[in-house]
């Protein structure tokens, strides 16, 4: 289980240089020239957060025992290793980082920063001997996923925790958990470097500005007409966004959870190479390239020619900030627009503009546009957008480098998912692309995850063959797929696209002329399950004759609890054909919720799973599957 990586510093390089580009040329809003220090804040007074720590203390003030905001590194180390050493150097760390020895207290209602003075970092060791070579790669996992997930009390805790398990003398597992409060992906990287070079008793430098300073400075920097005039901009550039309606597996949860899981892929290096000469071309970056073709993907799932995505960039404007270990990250909405049907290249364009531009304004806090855009949050997504990209590279990815000791990850599952889906896109030595994409569990399912990435994929080595085609052209989805793009309709109606008329006819009518059309085309998959039309035309003739049987008909509701899957579809159409109306019931509603639905509706018989019938008191059909075929059974 690891961090995420640091942003690419090629990329951020090349943004920076065309920033400065633009600047020079006077084309560019920018910021003027920044030559003065950083001064160090006055320590004698209160020490205020950043915007961003803000933003954070107080999710961790709603749900403190949420592992959301958790970063974890694990490695596993072999060759001899000395935890007394060991020790010593990650208290050299937290005295030289202040913000490894801060916490998060109220002082008259508003949040602190309280820098305790240097002492001994929390590292506790665990001996686990006599295991052998599988038991310790179960034993390591099992105990990254198990510390990994303890909390922090952000009043009373320093947000650094180190744990070691001990296999034998040479043979370790090392994981180091901060709250994000206190840590970024950049300062991954930078403190695991420090690290290193203190354990092997280096002299390091004395840092030029330390978060607490960097706070003091950010604060006074976002006041003010600078601060007024970036907000002009960010309320302009996202006025009239609209939320990414995704189709998706499940039901959105009307209050967002945060379960969710990664499905990895790579993209092979000669593709990778491809895009890299199509940005250049383009004098763009390999993030605008992948960036584009990610929002191309998610305007053919919505149907939309708007699709904003998030981006979380560094902060660290300033030299003197990029040895600073914290949370200086802010996040910016990329927005991307295009016409009737452009090609790639053209869109690419303007995506290089709306990047450039972004980042150009990228000081103003995220929390600020959002209060500004948004004043009343819907409590089932997050604010603005509702996916996320960002690319980096590999270094720093690798574990700390200690002497005559090998470090390399512990390969432990993520299950939090902050976003609806996010995708992670790496850069590796031998030119290809790792690719990372985490999804919220409440909303896909692993199948869908691994289509999306394969889409995804599929359309990179379209757009590195034919940069210029238009986008029409540029279809990664196949044609079996077409039908049941994410479970959904072959063609996403968007708020931009003229509702077809035939769109109107019932389901039902339009199902069984299709049976009746083509009986054995695919009509449902779900997972290794196919259903063609005649199969679901006469299961759904089953429940209606059974339903009919009970003396269910016009007028009458009928709960359906039932799991996913197609007998779900075939188990409506069979309400709808026996005249019913259906109340869907989910799975996970506590039966208090239940009961209410079904006495608001009136309904007195539930289709349900065997294994839930005895939460009924009333008339139930149970379901149970037999031989991969539908049997209803009293």
């Amino acid at each position: 289980m690891t961090a995420p990586t640091a942003p690419t510093q090629p990329t951020q390089e090349e943004l920076r240089a065309e920033l400065l580009r633009r600047r020079l040329a006077g084309r560019g809003a920018g910021t003027p020239a920044r030559t003065a220090s950083i001064p160090r804040a006055d320590r004698t007074k209160p020490l205020e957060l950043s915007a961003g720590q803000r933003q954070l203390w107080f999710l961790h003030q709603l749900d403190p025992e949420s592992p959301e905001y958790l970063l974890p590194m694990a490695y596993r180390l072999r060759g001899p290793l000395s935890p007394g050493t060991l020790q010593q150097a990650f208290d050299s760390l937290a005295a030289r980082h202040e913000i490894l020895r801060t916490r998060y207290v109220l002082d008259a209602a508003d949040p602190r920063q309280v820098v305790d003075p240097a002492g001994p970092v929390d590292l506790a060791v665990t001996d686990r001997p006599g295991l052998d070579a599988a038991a310790r790669d179960a034993a390591a996992v099992a105990f990254t996923e198990a510390r990994a997930a303890e909390t922090f009390d952000l009043a009373a805790d320093h947000p650094l925790r180190v744990r070691l398990l001990r296999f034998a003398p040479d043979d370790h597992v090392l994981l180091v958990v901060m709250h994000h409060i206190a840590c970024d992906a950049l300062t991954r990287p930078l403190l695991l470097a420090d690290l290193a070079a203190l354990h092997r008793g280096e002299e390091l430098p004395e840092l030029p500005v330390q978060y607490a300073d960097y706070a003091a400075w950010a604060a006074r920097r976002q006041s003010g007409p600078d601060a007024d005039r970036g907000l002009d901009r960010w309320r302009r550039e996202l006025a009239g966004v609209e939320p990414l309606a995704l189709p998706t597996d499940r039901p959105r949860p009307a209050v967002r959870t945060w379960g969710g899981a990664t499905h990895g892929f790579d993209v092979p290096a000669a593709t990778a190479t491809a895009l890299r000469k199509v940005a250049r071309d383009g004098d763009a970056t390999l993030f605008m390239v992948l960036l584009t073709a990610y929002q191309t993907l998610l305007g053919r799932y919505t149907g939309k020619r708007d699709v904003s995505v998030g981006t979380a960039v560094s902060g660290r404007t300033r030299p003197e900030l990029r040895q600073m270990a914290g949370y200086a990250y802010n996040t910016l909405v990329l927005r991307g627009r295009w016409g009737a049907d452009p090609a790639f290249r053209d869109v690419l364009a303007a995506n290089r503009t709306t990047v450039l531009d972004a980042f150009d304004h990228q000081e103003t806090p995220f929390d600020r546009i959002a209060d500004e855009l948004e004043p009343e949050r819907d409590l089932s997504t997050t604010p603005l957008f509702q996916v996320m990209f960002d690319l980096a590279s590999g270094e720093g990815a690798d574990g700390p480098d200690l002497p005559g000791v090998t470090a390399e990850p512990v390969p432990a599952a993520s299950s939090i998912a902050r976003f609806d889906l996010t995708l992670h896109l790496t850069e590796r030595a031998d030119g290809a692309l790792h690719g990372s994409l985490e999804y919220a569990t409440a909303l896909f399912d692993a199948a869908t995850a691994a289509r999306i990435a394969g889409h995804y994929t599929r359309l990179l080595a379209q757009i590195a063959a034919t940069p210029d085609a238009p986008l029409s052209t540029l279809d990664p989805i196949g044609p079996e797929e077409r039908a049941l793009l994410l479970d959904g309709p072959a063609t996403p109606v968007g708020t931009d696209r003229p509702l077809d008329a035939t769109a109107l006819r019932p389901v039902l009518e339009t199902v069984l002329e299709q049976a009746a059309a083509t009986p054995d085309a695919t009509a449902l998959r779900h997972g290794d399950t196919t259903y063609t039309y005649r199969r679901l035309a006469e299961e759904s003739e089953q429940y209606a004759r059974r339903l009919a049987g009970l003396g269910i008909g016009p007028e009458d509701t009928v709960a359906v609890l039932l799991d996913r899957s197609p007998r779900l579809v075939a188990a409506l159409l069979g309400i709808w054909r026996a005249g019913a109306a259906y109340v869907p019931v989910d799975p996970g509603y506590p039966d208090e919720r239940v009961g209410h639905m079904l006495a608001t509706t009136g309904t007195r018989t539930v289709l349900t799973e065997t294994r839930y019938a005895d939460r009924f008191a009333g008339p139930t059909v149970p379901v149970t599957d037999e031989d991969g075929s539908t049997v209803l059974d009293m």
